[in-house]
């Protein structure tokens, strides 16, 4: 090939150059235990997921947040199967009892963000105070999104800006920062 012919081969040192690092951007593999409970009704958890600072100022996600039941507990009794336990009391009977004993996904979830908040690891490497996103109701977190795109207004895109659903006077209906401040205000 008549391209190849001016190239020397391929041979000497190795040389690294480092072309770009983001030094304040990591992950931490989180893992931990608790307790729910409910009256007599004790559940023990281990927990993990992974903890990492978000683009949003001040802010922690937590993602890939997963748990497993580690013992469960009625009045000092363990229960090996509560899935089994509570189609039996259902079964007998007593289908309030058995509903009494849920403890909702949610809950546990919202437990576990929580723990991660409250975490000395966690503040000693993400240097607190900060939040951790996922504890936020919908409206909050539609109120940091909206506080970050105004913030970082030019930087944002168009997309970005329209997500909100505001009508503007613009034909590409993409909304000035006033506007988006303006919606904000009616938001808080």
């Amino acid at each position: 090939m008549e391209i190849l012919k001016g190239l020397s081969s391929v041979s000497g040192k190795v040389v690294y150059n480092s072309v770009e690092e983001t030094g304040d951007c990591c992950t931490l593999r989180y893992h931990g235990k608790f307790t729910i409970a409910k009256g007599d009704f004790i559940q023990s958890y281990s927990f993990w997921s992974d903890v990492s600072k978000m683009n949003y100022e001040g802010f922690l996600s937590v993602e890939d947040l997963d748990y497993q039941v580690e013992e469960t507990t009625l009045g000092g009794l363990v229960i090996d199967n509560i899935n089994a336990f509570k189609d039996m009391l259902t079964k007998s009977g007593l289908t309030n009892v058995a509903k009494s004993i849920e403890i909702d996904h949610s809950e546990i979830m919202n437990f576990c963000c929580r723990r991660v908040s409250d975490s000395k690891t966690v503040k000693r490497l993400f240097k607190a105070p900060f939040k951790v996103y996922n504890c936020l109701t919908d409206a909050e977190k539609k109120v940091v999104k909206l506080e970050h795109i105004i913030g970082k207004f030019d930087k944002s895109s168009d997309y970005d800006k329209k997500q909100f659903g505001i009508e503007t006077e613009s034909e590409d209906n993409i909304p000035t920062e006033e506007e988006l401040i303006t919606y904000r205000e009616t938001l808080t």
